[in-house]
């Protein structure tokens, strides 16, 4: 969408539901259920998480050219060391980029946030893959979550994780390899207003993003509202 004279153009996809199109035009492409698109930090690429495919797309926006860099097509988890076309990446939901290159693909079947780093794969939030909520403060790799929906990056480098069925909003710091709460009050959903967003209650929130004003902002989705509030350290 050009906003400034409102023209509509088609970026990826041919309409047709599908995998293929990898090394030609983006918009010969098919995809299954693309679920969120990215822009890299360099401003030059979007990442596309194509959930029904398993697998994470890249166009180039110079090129218009789509590949895939993540993903083999397979559900399930990946095993770590695994080179990243060939990792199971089941239920890519979303996926965020940081400025050292990292990809950061949020699996929501299986519960985890998995790093793409030098083409392989590394799961570093929800090992075991495992449904439920624990594990804030401590080890990333130890903690649990529940349908997890959307990923971003914030200006320190660290990963925030809208833990949707969890009703909160979770950070994951790859310096310290540890998770923390950041909003809501898990695992119950509720509509209250706190004087903080430790103290204001999420229901099933599917996106969070740090504003160009510093302000940290929450799609709380079945709440039918979007929250704003100061993003300290």
């Amino acid at each position: 969408l050009d906003l400034k004279s409102g023209a509509v153009t088609t970026l990826a996809g041919s309409g047709e539901k599908g995998f293929g199109g990898d090394g030609g035009p983006a918009t010969s492409a098919k995809f299954n259920i693309t679920m969120t698109a990215t822009l890299s930090p360099d401003g030059k690429r979007i990442l596309i998480a194509d959930i029904g495919n398993h697998r994470t797309r890249l166009i180039d926006l110079a090129s218009g050219i789509v590949s895939t860099v993540a993903g083999s097509g397979k559900g399930g988890l990946p095993v770590d060391g695994t080179p990243a076309l060939e990792a199971s990446m089941g239920d890519t939901r979303a996926v965020t980029e940081s400025d050292d290159g990292t990809l950061y693909v949020l699996l929501r079947g299986g519960n985890a946030l998995v790093a793409v780093k030098e083409g392989k794969v590394r799961t570093v939030v929800n090992g075991a893959g495992k449904k439920g909520y624990s594990g804030d403060g401590g080890p990333a790799i130890e903690a649990t979550m529940n349908g997890p929906k959307y990923v971003a990056m914030d200006r320190q480098g660290r990963v925030l994780i809208a833990d949707a069925e969890n009703h909160c909003i979770r950070r994951y710091d790859p310096k310290s390899e540890t998770i923390e709460l950041i909003a809501g009050m898990p695992p119950k959903a509720s509509d209250s207003i706190g004087a903080s967003l430790l103290e204001t209650g999420l229901r099933r929130p599917h996106g969070v993003r740090v504003g160009p004003d510093g302000r940290i902002y929450v799609c709380d989705t079945y709440n039918h509202r979007v929250l704003a509030a100061p993003y300290g350290n």
